[in-house]
């Protein structure tokens, strides 16, 4: 059976090989990034939240090495331990937020705010469609957390299989599709709300 990349560098990161902590590194922070960006947080955030993420991982191959800890279940889900990582980092911004008084927005560019000038936009389509997307931002940390745990990780991009967010989740496969509109519609009426 092939081993993935990912299983193979993790084990090397545990025996202290560095080029395979750079190599995880380089291949999974943009889709970290993107995860925090799509759970509504500003860059410097994403940023944060993604740095948490890989300080975890560091830690837990120290412990590895040092023999205190084990290895993950599965070395090759190292990319969905770290979404699990993030998302949760991510969620725990927004529970901060909402306990100090702050909703949770969603940056947007001026353009976004206030329109485009060219043609092929329109003016009053564009700030609904920001409104619709501030609103949506303030209604999510109002989610329960395994809704908010599982929308989460639909907004990853690339897609991940309804099977890895099974796993992730603990939950069968053949509930992730009907729970995912159970969320949804609780996101709406929030949002209506």
């Amino acid at each position: 059976m092939d081993r993935s990349v990912d299983e193979v560098d993790y084990e090397r990161a545990c025996h202290g090989d560095e080029q395979a902590v750079r190599s995880l590194v380089d291949r999974h922070t943009a889709d970290l990034h993107r995860l925090a960006r799509a759970m509504g947080l500003q860059a410097s955030a994403a940023v944060d939240v993604v740095q948490i993420a890989w300080m975890k991982l560091f830690e837990h191959v120290r412990r590895v090495q040092s023999g205190e800890r084990s290895p993950l279940r599965d070395p090759g889900s190292v990319k969905y331990w770290l979404t699990a990582v993030t998302r949760n980092a991510a969620l725990d911004v927004h529970r901060r937020r909402k306990r100090s008084g702050l909703l949770a927005e969603r940056a947007t560019s001026e353009a976004e705010t206030l329109g485009h000038t060219r043609q092929d936009h329109d003016v009053a389509e564009d700030l609904l469609w920001a409104d619709r997307r501030r609103r949506m931002w303030q209604a999510f940390p109002n989610l329960q957390e395994s809704c908010r745990e599982l929308l989460g990780l639909l907004m990853i991009d690339p897609p991940m299989e309804y099977g890895a967010i099974a796993e992730i989740l603990g939950r069968p496969v053949g509930s992730i599709g009907p729970t995912r509109q159970r969320c949804l519609e609780r996101l709406r009426k929030l949002m209506e709300g």
